[in-house]
């Protein structure tokens, strides 16, 4: 069957088909047939490749498969056309800084093409990095520390390491809880799953002050200064208000527990505040001296805990160690034991100077000796503040230096007598004695000196020091001392030395400074001998007594139709009020003038009566 002549024949075939050709010539004979198969190929399958896409700039890599066995090879085009082909192989690794779509056939054996598959390589621009605001605080805490994004920045992301391998929070704002300053790394996420780079943020612990405070239990009279560690801060009472330099004063408190708050900043603005106790009692210490004049004479006296009836034998005992008088370039050693001595020189007098000798002398009668030259004139000491001074130092020693612990301050020294000596000393009520209560005004340069000159609490020992450092010359009466405070003249040394030898001589209890005198307070007969311990009348108690004006009755709880009346020592009622069921009642008698007054408890059936004296 001829189906063409001619050189060339184009069948449209289906499948493969042979086909035969032969010449014919042109006397009409014929070659043999000769074969000739037009081969049908199949065109490969259609490879796939999925998308890819990627953060920020950089190399994408893109592939394609194709499980027909008939794809040789997949090459990859830069446009649908197969123009421009740009790699073979199963992938193909660009570098872009843009979305980009490439194309990717696979050719058969044959020669034959799929069709071409676009791939979509996409770039996505990664957010800026987060903006932050760090945060600081005192001490352990929760501070909030906040990040803000930008465009492109769904999401915030908070790490505890610079690496960026431990989350710790999703958000904006974080509040740990910290001990300690730390630092930590946040980023922005996109919606594509892009990271910004990571920023710092850092929360700031400072520490808290750590306060060093003491409790004190002081006597009523005292002004006691206040210290802390650290210092600087403020001192704080609901009774006093601030106190200035720390200064509480308790003559202006009843006796009693008061709690004062210290509050201090640090430099990184870190406040603490705590509080200290304070115990003002009515207790004031028994000071006891003798006068020089008794150091140089004879007769009785108490060292507060035994009766001598020898100055020597005291003296002795007062100087069982060596003591030095004078501090400076000069002084006096006066050797244990010389209490002869001590009773031959004295009681000395003249004008208060500072001792002349440069260097050290014993004290001595022997003539020509240093002390027998410089110091004696008809053989006592020529040098009144001297004298006065070793009486102090002396009196000082007795009963381990009670007395030198008592307070100096502005104003009047109060003290009250007492009887008896030693165990058996008891003071004197002012029932017994309007006199019983004296006041001596401390020298007031003298205390001005103490008190300013960086001392704290200043006391009976510190003018001691005071007149050693005067007699011996290592310090100057009207040069600058501490504080740029002038020191005392040696005839206002010598006064202070002196109030103090004669003020406390025979034993007084010291009450405190600027207190009102027995006949100030108007005492009845039944006042009571102590400060310290409460009134008790049956089941009630009443305290503080004496008061300043407000005290406190305690009573069985639940008593009902119980009235506090009190009146005057004439029966004329001051006030009334019903007691407390809760047992604990507290009475004001502020506007009341100084007196004794009597408080009359009854409930109707029974009464009871006590005393009290308001200062």
């Amino acid at each position: 069957m001829q189906v063409a002549t001619g050189a060339s024949y184009s069948p449209s075939l289906q499948i493969t088909t042979k086909f035969w050709v032969a010449c014919k010539s042109s006397a009409g004979c014929y070659s043999a047939s000769v074969p000739v198969i037009g081969t049908i190929s199949k065109l490969p399958a259609n490879p796939t490749a999925p998308p890819v896409m990627r953060c920020d700039t950089g190399v994408v890599n893109l592939t394609a498969n194709s499980s027909d066995t008939s794809c040789k090879t997949l090459i990859w085009y830069q446009d649908s056309l197969r123009t421009m082909q740009v790699a073979t192989g199963s992938s193909y690794s660009p570098h872009l800084q843009s979305t980009t779509t490439f194309w990717v056939a696979c050719k058969s054996s044959a020669g034959c093409f799929s069709a071409s598959v676009p791939v979509v390589a996409t770039i996505n621009p990664r957010p800026a990095a987060p903006g932050v605001t760090p945060a600081a605080h005192c001490g352990p805490g929760s501070p909030t520390m906040v990040a803000t994004g930008g465009v492109n920045c769904d999401s915030l992301l908070w790490y505890s390491n610079s690496s960026l391998t431990t989350r710790v929070f999703f958000g904006s704002n974080y509040s740990p809880n910290l001990n300690a300053t730390a630092s930590y790394w946040v980023i922005c996420k996109s919606i594509n799953g892009c990271s910004s780079l990571p920023t710092m943020v850092t929360d700031t612990t400072y520490p808290v002050p750590t306060l060093t405070l003491t409790n004190q239990e002081v006597c009523r009279g005292a002004i006691i200064t206040l210290t802390a560690t650290p210092s600087g801060g403020t001192w704080t009472s609901p009774q006093l208000g601030t106190l200035l330099g720390g200064k509480f004063n308790t003559n202006l408190v009843p006796p009693g527990m008061y709690k004062v708050a210290y509050s201090v900043t640090n430099s990184n603005g870190c406040t603490k505040t705590d509080s200290v106790k304070i115990l003002v009692n009515n207790c004031g210490p028994i000071g006891c001296t003798v006068t020089q004049g008794y150091y140089g004479g004879n007769g009785k006296a108490c060292d507060g805990d035994t009766l001598y009836s020898s100055p020597t034998a005291l003296i002795n005992k007062l100087l069982a160690t060596n003591m030095i008088i004078g501090i400076g370039p000069k002084s006096i050693l006066i050797p244990m034991g010389s209490g002869a001595t001590v009773n031959a020189v004295m009681p000395g007098g003249s004008t208060p100077i500072g001792l002349t000798y440069t260097g050290q002398c014993t004290i001595s009668t022997t003539n020509g000796s240093c002390f027998a030259t410089n110091y004696l004139k008809n053989g006592r000491i020529n040098n009144v503040l001297l004298s006065q001074t070793i009486t102090l130092a002396l009196n000082g020693r007795m009963k381990n230096g009670i007395l030198l612990t008592i307070p100096i301050q502005q104003g009047y020294m109060v003290t009250q007598s007492t009887t008896g000596c030693g165990s058996s000393a008891t003071t004197v009520p002012c029932s017994s004695s309007s006199g019983a209560m004296s006041q001596h005004q401390m020298t007031p340069s003298v205390a001005n000196y103490l008190t300013n000159n960086g001392t704290t609490n200043a006391t009976i020992a510190d003018l001691l020091t005071l007149a050693n450092q005067v007699l011996g010359g290592a310090l100057i009466p009207g040069q600058l001392g501490p504080n740029n405070i002038t020191v005392p003249s040696y005839s206002n040394v010598n006064d202070a030395v002196t109030l103090i030898n004669e003020t406390f001589d025979g034993c007084d209890q010291f009450i405190g400074y600027n207190i009102p005198l027995c006949g100030q307070m108007k005492p009845a007969v039944t006042t009571p001998t102590s400060v310290i311990s409460p009134i008790t009348a049956g089941q009630f108690t009443v305290y503080p007594n004496p008061t300043h004006g407000t005290f406190t009755v305690e009573s069985p709880e639940n008593m009902t139709n119980t009235v506090i009346t009190v009146l005057d020592l004439n029966g004329r009622v001051i006030a009334r009020q019903n007691i407390s069921v809760s047992g604990h009642t507290v009475f004001n008698l502020e506007n009341v003038t100084s007196g004794v007054y009597v408080i009359y408890i009854s409930d109707g059936k029974d009464a009871f009566h006590v005393k009290i004296m308001v200062l």
